[in-house]
């Protein structure tokens, strides 16, 4: 039983999150939009993106800033998305955190490692 057809799942099943991965329920969620994976923060200052077709470590991970006041103490768990853009389900959080994937840029993402 278990995850593929009975095989021991590797250390190749895993993508290392560096010290960005340290903390308690730092995301709780994921959604897939255009090839990305989108990480709602729960107990994070920042929505983690997982670029899973990156070919190096230091592509594969970067974050969205929230900016002050956003982030942290169990704000928001579970994502999806609708017509462009990224919707957080409050959990601790007085309001929906609605993200807009066009305007986010290379500008305003930071790479993790």
């Amino acid at each position: 039983g278990g995850l593929g057809g009975g095989t021991a799942l590797t250390q190749e099943a895993f993508m290392h999150l560096g010290s960005k991965g340290e903390g308690v329920c730092m995301w709780s969620g994921i959604v897939a939009v255009n090839g990305l994976l989108y990480c709602a923060p729960c107990n994070a200052t920042e929505m983690l993106v997982i670029h899973p077709e990156a070919t190096t470590e230091e592509e594969r991970l970067s974050v969205i800033p929230l900016g002050p006041g956003f982030g942290a103490e169990y704000k928001w768990r579970g994502i999806t998305a609708l017509n462009g853009r990224l919707y957080c389900c409050p959990h601790d959080a007085a309001e929906l955190l609605v993200i807009n994937l066009e305007a986010i840029t290379e500008d305003n993402r930071s790479n993790l490692i």
